[in-house]
């Protein structure tokens, strides 16, 4: 998920102390290279450069911090079971501008 569209630095710090506390990661979004669409444009494939990997990018945009702050926590809990070899591993979040 990319934190480019959300401007308010109180709630980019709570974020921050949610994804730390989740022990999710913050990437930033200049550590991807080669990006290409994949499908719709909520999605792209691009090159984590500093794990030299292949990943899967979702750009999602909020209009409310309560939509952005639920979908944050719905992330957390999908992380627990991330482990199940049928679900893709979600490695974190990144800010940035896509």
């Amino acid at each position: 998920m990319n934190l480019s569209l959300i401007p308010n630095s109180h709630l980019e710090q709570e974020v921050e102390e949610l994804a730390l506390a989740a022990q999710i990661n913050v990437v930033d979004f200049s550590d991807f290279s080669n990006l290409e669409p994949i499908g719709t444009r909520e999605f792209f494939k691009a090159k984590w450069d500093d794990c030299k990997t292949t990943v899967a990018l979702k750009s999602k945009s909020f209009k409310k911090e309560d939509e952005f702050l639920e979908e944050l926590k719905a992330l957390i809990s999908f992380q627990k079971v991330s482990c199940h070899p049928n679900i893709l591993k979600f490695y974190g979040i990144s800010k940035g501008i896509i």
